[in-house]
């Protein structure tokens, strides 16, 4: 059976509440048998091809059931989407680092029958390093618990290449974000079945229960057509041009349901009068609505689009209402061999969406069988709140659906404060939450349209905002676990730049942060979240080690990124900040040396608690000296005299950590509550560090903080933001390449629940 299922038929939905009990509550049951010894399979013709990149496959095996325990323990490099009787289980196996795989475990009992049942995993690989994937070897295993009975993986499981889908390399998303896909469902069932192989463990692999929540799938939403009309395919773009190139490249000219249509010259020349979409007998789009609310809503009795003379195709923009993060489905009727190509985005800023972006390619495409049927891609998450079509045809088409189907991570929303009266405020509140919720998944993420990678700086203002919103702990624990994986394959004790990867990349900034995080995590959850603690502090020691007399020089082997401002990125009058000595890094390693002191204080690590404090306060007693500029009264970026770059995160970082000598506290905090303070203006990333500073005095500041998260984040209230924005410049941040949803941008939940109007 080909990867699809009717997403017109409300039977035939997961039931929400339902599938995630029986998958969720399996966590909580006292396992019977340990999946320590897993038997690793594959398709034979994949393993022994000499390039294994972006490649899919089936597995399929028939049982017996006859009652007593259901259940399936599961692990995969690097994706599956699961199926008992042809009918959606779940997907998505948890990111994690080829030697430590995470296995899910899957109460089965509202899927299988008495008597003979089936079971079908289709599985993906990647093949390439990602911001989620580490490149492993193709394997998967299983183990399937019936009643008494036991059985794995092995060469008793079928197997064969998923040649619908294209497999090898290709055209990327994002280099974060690994391929895209290409699905021909004329070739669904091609392949023959073939006895799996067993694949040898390279990674001598550890297995471990996966250690947060599944993902809550909901049916497939609501949409909109919101824009229709012919396309004419663009001179200079060539055949081996890819989806997301086709949908940005391509001439359009919109349509509406009737109107005249002037065929182009190289046809009959003549007006003529047609339907472009034809809507189903008796169906009434406007039924309760104004004119302007009238477009066409999705699922539908079905919407006939109409090929014109004269044109290569017709497109269809269409909107989920708000930013989404799930899984495409979509449903319709088209001849064998039309091409679909889609394109996902955030926004329709270049009156479509910007589905291309030099060499970033937010698209995908799907070639049809004959007739009508449905498809879902369970491998990857999109985040975004459009999508565009481009149907290549000159057959009528027909569309019952297309939308996303969202994923959540199951929380605990806490009601807002009491004290939120504001409307404005309000508004923001309920978009941060949104915000946070659209950015965890199997871990946090930095944003879910273009890199759905876990940062420590991103995840620490996410930690600390999900606390309080959701008093959620257990994730974060899993995050900051999974980031201290990192480090293993690094002889320095420095995290990778993101988690699970091999980026090879170092930010010592976001490093400290997961530090802080993690302080905050033992202080808000307790100490028993702290699983890593040999790894922090083996982290911190790889920074005291590289201090040089009383600091820290900037790492010459990393990326010295604080924030995207000027001179906070890295480089600074032209040159790159390496080797430098800087106030913003040395403050927060303070703050981290002092939250390990706090971790290793609650374990009885004495040892590590006292060179922490002894490191700290080599720091402490020589900042304000090395960093002060009299003239300025401010403290300067770097610690070089002639380094006149003064920046509010340097003051900030410095007021947070208590390294202003008191009598000049109140001076300082002061100019840092000032617009036009003469210093670089601290970016939406990092005003937690003005925020922390400023509500040291709540009594004075807590006004000011509250005025400036409604002036930035109500800004992007009024411009219709459905969720919070990477930067206050929105979608053209980054050269065009702005997300519209980040995780970081939900803070105003921190300030909202911590403080009260004084």
């Amino acid at each position: 059976m080909p990867a699809t299922e009717d997403f017109c038929r409300e039977k035939r939905y997961n039931d929400r509440q339902k599938v995630t009990a029986v998958i969720n509550d399996a966590r909580g049951k006292v396992m019977s048998r340990e999946m320590n010894k897993p038997v690793w399979i594959w398709c034979r013709s994949q393993v022994e091809e000499t390039e294994k990149i972006n490649i899919y496959a089936q597995f399929s095996r028939k049982f017996t059931y006859g009652g007593g325990t259901a259940l399936i323990k599961l692990s995969v490099c690097d994706e599956y989407a699961l199926y008992v009787n042809d009918q959606f289980v779940t997907c998505g196996q948890y990111d994690d680092y080829p030697n430590k795989k995470r296995f899910d475990t899957l109460d089965l009992a509202a899927f299988v029958r008495a008597g003979e049942n089936s079971l079908r995993i289709d599985a993906y690989y990647q093949g390439v390093n990602s911001f989620q994937c580490v490149v492993s070897t193709p394997r998967l295993c299983y183990q399937l618990e019936l009643g008494d009975e036991l059985f794995l993986s092995g060469e008793n499981t079928d197997a064969r290449p998923f040649l619908a889908y294209r497999n090898g390399d290709m055209e990327k998303i994002t280099m974060q974000l690994g391929y895209p896909f290409h699905y021909d469902a004329r070739r669904e069932d091609q392949a023959p079945w073939e006895p799996a192989v067993v694949v040898e463990d390279t990674f001598d692999t550890v297995m471990v229960p996966r250690p947060i929540k599944k993902l809550v799938l909901a049916g497939p939403s609501e949409s909109k057509i919101i824009m229709h009309g012919v396309l004419l395919n663009a001179p200079g773009v060539d055949e081996e041009a890819t989806p997301a190139q086709r949908v940005y490249f391509d001439l359009l000219s919109p349509r509406y349901e009737r109107q005249e249509l002037c065929v182009p010259p190289s046809a009959s020349g003549l007006w003529q009068t047609g339907d472009f979409i034809r809507l189903p007998a008796g169906f009434d789009k406007n039924a309760g609505k104004s004119y302007c609310d009238a477009f066409l809503p999705l699922p539908s009795p079905g919407y006939a689009v109409m090929p014109q003379e004269g044109y290569d195709g017709v497109y269809l923009i269409v909107d989920t209402g708000r930013e989404t993060a799930g899984f495409v489905v979509f449903d319709l009727e088209a001849a064998a061999g039309t091409v679909f190509d889609f394109g996902f985005g955030e926004h329709l800023d270049d009156g479509r969406v910007r589905s291309y972006i030099t060499n970033r390619h937010f698209g995908f495409r799907y070639t049809a069988k004959q007739g009508r049927q449905s498809f879902a891609y369970y491998f990857k998450r999109l985040g975004c709140r459009y999508i565009q079509v481009h149907i290549r045809t000159q057959i009528p088409v027909t569309l019952y659906h297309l939308s996303l189907r969202s994923a959540d991570y199951p929380v605990t929303e806490m009601p807002p404060p009491e004290h939120l009266q504001d409307k404005l405020a309000l508004k923001i509140f309920e978009i941060s939450r949104a915000s946070l919720k659209l950015c965890m998944h199997e871990h946090y993420e930095d944003c879910p349209w273009r890199e759905q990678a876990l940062y420590g700086g991103d995840g620490w203002y996410q930690a600390l905002a999900g606390f309080f919103a959701f008093r959620e702990y257990e994730f974060p624990s899993a995050c900051w676990q999974l980031m201290s994986e990192s480090v293993q394959d690094r002889a320095d004790g420095m995290l990778d730049m993101v988690a699970p990867a091999h980026s090879g990349l170092i930010l010592p900034c976001s490093t400290l942060q997961w530090v802080l995080s993690s302080g905050d995590l033992a202080r808000y959850g307790g100490i028993g979240y702290i699983t890593y603690a040999d790894t922090l502090c083996r982290v911190l020691h790889g920074f005291i080690s590289r201090m040089s007399g009383n600091f820290l020089p900037n790492p010459s082997d990393a990326w010295n990124l604080y924030e995207w401002t000027n001179g906070m990125g890295g480089m600074r009058d032209g040159k790159v900040t390496q080797g430098l000595v800087e106030a913003p890094l040395n403050a927060m390693l303070v703050g981290a040396l002092e939250a390990g002191v706090y971790i290793c204080d609650q374990l009885g690590d004495r040892e590590n608690s006292q060179a922490f404090t002894a490191a700290a306060q080599k720091i402490r007693r020589h900042f304000h000296d090395a960093f002060w500029d009299e003239p300025e009264q401010a403290y300067r970026t770097g610690a070089d005299l002639q380094d006149r770059h003064f920046a509010e995160l340097t003051q900030a970082a410095a007021l947070m950590f208590h390294l202003v000598p008191p009598q000049q506290e109140p001076a300082l905090r002061e100019r840092l509550s000032r617009r036009h303070n003469g210093l670089v203006e601290v970016a939406l990333n990092s005003y937690l560090f003005k925020m922390e500073a400023l509500m040291q005095d709540p009594d004075r500041y807590y006004d000011t903080v509250y005025q400036d998260i409604l002036e930035f984040w109500g800004s992007m209230v009024l411009r219709g933001a459905t969720s919070f924005w990477e930067t206050i410049d929105g979608a053209n941040a980054f050269d065009r390449q702005g997300s519209l949803c980040h995780g970081w941008s939900g803070l105003p939940l921190y300030f909202f629940y911590r403080w009260q109007p004084r």
